[in-house]
């Protein structure tokens, strides 16, 4: 989770891939802790699918690097939305959201 939910976390996760370069470390997928969907205005509620653009400012770049180091990213999900998610009214309206509400609660 360091590397996520550090302020600088783009450069950290770029880090990462050099040190596995430089020492030669094999890595072919990478979990992304939930630190990269961190809203430090909802006191740091972590929205999963949305992007902490101070953290990462270019999510589709750290991909890219990822991607040409051969390494997939696993994003960090939670099996429920949290109710003021951003994008909670579009999602509540998908049909497989409501069949799951009863299982998490909501």
């Amino acid at each position: 989770m360091a590397f996520t939910d550090a302020p600088d976390a783009h450069a950290q996760l770029l880090g990462f891939l050099a040190d596995c370069e430089k020492h030669g470390i094999p890595c072919s997928s990478f979990q992304l802790s939930s630190g990269y969907s961190s809203d430090p205005s909802k006191g740091g509620k972590r929205y999963v699918f949305e992007w902490n653009r101070s953290k990462v400012p270019d999510p589709a770049a750290l991909a890219s690097a990822f991607e040409a180091a051969g390494i997939r990213l696993a994003a960090n999900l939670k099996p429920c939305l949290l109710t003021d998610h951003p994008q909670y009214e579009s999602c509540a309206r998908c049909p497989a959201l409501p069949n799951m509400m009863p299982v998490c609660g909501l």
